[in-house]
């Protein structure tokens, strides 16, 4: 018998709020995570979290003060996982960026353990900004996809557009960036219209490591929805993309109305079959 893994990403802007207070006590936001067997948190503002009722955590390293004079927290990922997968799922990597675990094959109806990372890159006009992130970020994925599935997920602040995550196969010249098992996916589709220096690295880094982003070709989410709102408009800088032959398993990918919980969207995948 075969369920299928539900994994999720939000940015929740703080795990404390000044009227919200704890979100971690919040029955409501504790509603919005539950349901879920693995959720990356982004910018929890904190070193570490007090783990939900039935779950465990796992997080980053510790997130930087934003100033010397702040004494709020800058950045931090978390990962909440149900307590049934605590034997299965190991810790691989972990910077400020970049919260990178393994999830072991035993469970997963595959043959390749799956590599799953939960990302958060600040704005390019970000102090906390490095150059080398988006080096980094994909020299992890060539590394880690030679043995296993590969899934990035979480607040990239790239916008894309409908950028082309694939080599097209037409009219190609540089035939040896695609691999053999390579196929044209359907096209992308997005609310935003507007493309940044952070959405063509990721997007260089889907064509170079045959990764696929779900937003706006999904079941779920066909249409590209906004996964950040703000006064000053809607954009998708938040995703969920996962290489090639997994992108076979995804069965949806759904994006979250807005919330007062926070300005960023959740996003969820359920993919995977597991034993």
């Amino acid at each position: 018998m075969f369920s299928k893994l539900s994994i999720s990403a939000w940015n929740i802007n703080g795990l404390k709020h000044y009227t919200l207070g704890d979100k971690l006590s919040n029955n409501d936001f504790i509603d919005n995570i539950k349901d879920h067997d693995l959720i990356f948190l982004t910018e929890t503002w904190s070193k570490e979290i007090n783990s939900i009722p039935g779950f465990k955590e796992i997080s980053s390293l510790t997130a930087t003060p934003k100033s010397n004079s702040s004494c709020r927290l800058s950045g931090g990922i978390s990962l909440l996982f149900k307590k049934e997968f605590e034997n299965i799922i190991s810790l691989e990597k972990r910077t400020k960026n970049f919260l990178c675990c393994r999830i072991d094959n035993t469970i997963l109806d595959s043959t390749k353990d799956l590599f799953i990372c939960g990302v958060y890159i600040p704005p390019q006009n970000s102090r906390y900004f490095d150059e080398e992130i988006f080096d980094d970020l994909e020299n992890d994925v060539v590394y880690f996809s030679k043995k296993r599935n590969v899934m990035l997920l979480g607040d990239f602040n790239a916008r894309t557009s409908k950028l082309e995550d694939f080599v097209s196969k037409e009219g190609n010249t540089f035939i040896n960036v695609i691999t053999e098992t390579s196929f044209q996916p359907k096209m992308r589709e997005s609310f935003d219209n507007y493309i940044n220096k952070h959405g063509k690295c990721l997007i260089e880094i889907c064509k170079n490591c045959n990764l696929r982003i779900l937003n706006g070709r999904t079941l779920g989410d066909s249409f590209g929805k906004p996964t950040s709102h703000s006064q000053k408009g809607s954009s998708v800088v938040d995703y969920i993309i996962c290489g090639q032959e997994l992108t076979q398993t995804i069965k949806n990918f759904i994006v979250k109305p807005p919330t007062y919980r926070s300005d960023h969207s959740k996003k969820s995948s359920h993919s995977c079959p597991y034993q």
